[in-house]
């Protein structure tokens, strides 16, 4: 408490970084918490006295960020005083927010709102969920709101009673809690039932953060670990003119890219692995500077996650990453030899990448057979032919500048004539051509045509057994 008779809550300086927001709000919640404790008659709860006591009697590292709920001085404030305090630091947070968005600040929060549609009521249920991931005394506090100490989550009926003051408000604000709202559809929370009481009841299930959400919103930006076994998020360093392409495809792009700005396309590269459908994504996306996530499909077809789930957290990360989305092999996801008698994955891609406000790519090495075209998003197909002559000698010469040793006795021009490989089979050919060098010469190691010739025949070989 403070002269004034309100709670110390006040913003001293303005939000530096997203923490700062995130702990203001946070704040907030807890000003929330304690108004509809005091005002429902939750902070009276006679059986759950001793739990009260020992949440006071706890001490943890953020003690000194969460001091509204925890501190006896302001659990014994009058509800006038609490809606006061409450007022005076929602007025602060406006302030500042803007202030912190004018000067270009990032607040992970606003942007979580902005990207899912989220209302106010929506973010008020994120932060309620989120305080035990911070301040685990919250469990406590939640199971004595509970008045059950097995009972350390919020359920649905206990943040309408919090958050709301008349019934026809507590009933509205369920519709939340649906599986098309917001919060329940992107999968920024999810809600369980009681394992002792198993009731079927909406109101009495527990509501939890999703956990990558709670990583977005504390600064921990990292891919979904459901995600990681096939997913990688790069920044780009490939260039549109550095491309080695056929010279119309590079032209063709230039211009559609320059006339296609800001309706962010989908494209689909068709093309066997290794022709450069990747490396054309990447310099797009260095283009409009954006990060690139890829997503191996064959691994995730093999990773233990549905379909749909699985698409519909790789285009929720794409958002959270502000990323493009690249699926390579993505025929395997949509034509009918690979997909299941209920289409799955395949609709669920197609809905969310008629939405999705940046550049994808569907890279595959057959024919998309798409039950429909996105109705939103334009979809612009590429045929990548395997590098002709030309393409195969600057291939060859680019590679041999990356610091490895070759004979003056090596023709690009002749291998680039007589075996007719791909970029990424070029690749190898050097690093096997490499081995086979420093095992014969380990002080030097230098390339010779004859350890080239080897290899490559190799490649051709390997290549003849897959067609």
């Amino acid at each position: 408490m403070n002269r004034n008779n309100t709670i110390e809550t006040s913003i001293h300086n303005g939000f530096n970084n997203g923490l700062d927001h995130l702990f203001a709000e946070l704040k907030r919640i807890e000003l929330i918490l304690l108004a509809g404790a005091k005002r429902t008659g939750l902070d009276n709860n006679q059986t759950s006295s001793d739990s009260y006591n020992r949440i006071h009697s706890l001490t943890t590292d953020t003690e000194s960020i969460f001091s509204v709920v925890f501190d006896r001085s302001t659990n014994n404030s009058n509800i006038d005083v609490v809606n006061q305090s409450l007022r005076k630091l929602e007025s602060d947070i406006i302030q500042k927010k803007q202030e912190s968005q004018d000067a270009g600040i990032f607040l992970p929060l606003c942007e979580l709102q902005r990207l899912f549609n989220l209302s106010a009521f929506d973010i008020d249920i994120v932060l309620m969920c989120l305080l035990p991931e911070i301040d685990p005394r919250f469990e406590r506090y939640y199971a004595y709101l509970n008045d059950d100490i097995t009972k350390k989550s919020l359920t649905v009926n206990m943040i309408t009673r919090l958050l709301c003051v008349h019934l026809e408000d507590k009933l509205e604000a369920k519709k939340a809690f649906n599986q098309d709202a917001h919060l329940i559809s992107n999968n920024l929370i999810h809600m369980y039932n009681n394992p002792v009481h198993n009731s079927p009841t909406l109101g009495s299930k527990f509501v939890q953060i999703d956990e990558r959400i709670a990583d977005y919103l504390i600064e921990r930006n990292r891919i979904d670990h459901r995600l990681r076994s096939f997913t990688n998020l790069y920044q780009p360093t490939a260039k549109l003119p550095d491309l080695i392409i056929p010279q119309y495809l590079r032209e063709r792009l230039f211009k559609f890219i320059s006339h296609n700005k800001e309706t962010n396309p989908a494209y689909h590269f068709q093309g066997q692995h290794g022709v450069g459908k990747r490396t054309t994504a990447e310099a797009i996306c260095n283009e409009s500077r954006i990060p690139l996530l890829y997503i191996d499909i064959k691994r995730m077809l093999a990773d233990d996650i549905s379909r749909d789930h699985a698409i519909r957290l790789i285009f929720r990360e794409g958002l959270l990453q502000s990323a493009a989305i690249y699926l390579d092999r993505s025929d395997l996801l949509i034509n009918n030899e690979y997909v299941d008698a209920n289409n799955s994955g395949c609709d669920a891609l197609l809905s969310e990448l008629e939405n999705y406000p940046h550049q994808c790519f569907l890279s595959s090495e057959n024919n998309l057979e798409l039950l429909r075209y996105p109705r939103n998003k334009l979809l612009v197909t590429i045929d990548f032919s395997l590098p002709d002559y030309a393409a195969r000698k600057q291939l060859w010469e680019r590679q041999c500048q990356d610091n490895i040793s070759i004979a003056d006795d090596v023709d690009f021009d002749d291998l680039a004539n007589k075996f007719r490989l791909n970029a990424v089979q070029i690749a190898d050919a050097l690093s096997s051509a490499r081995s086979v060098a420093l095992w014969r010469d380990p002080e030097n190691g230098v390339i010779t045509s004859n350890d080239l010739y080897l290899v490559c025949r190799e490649q051709s070989r390997q290549r003849l057994n897959t067609l």
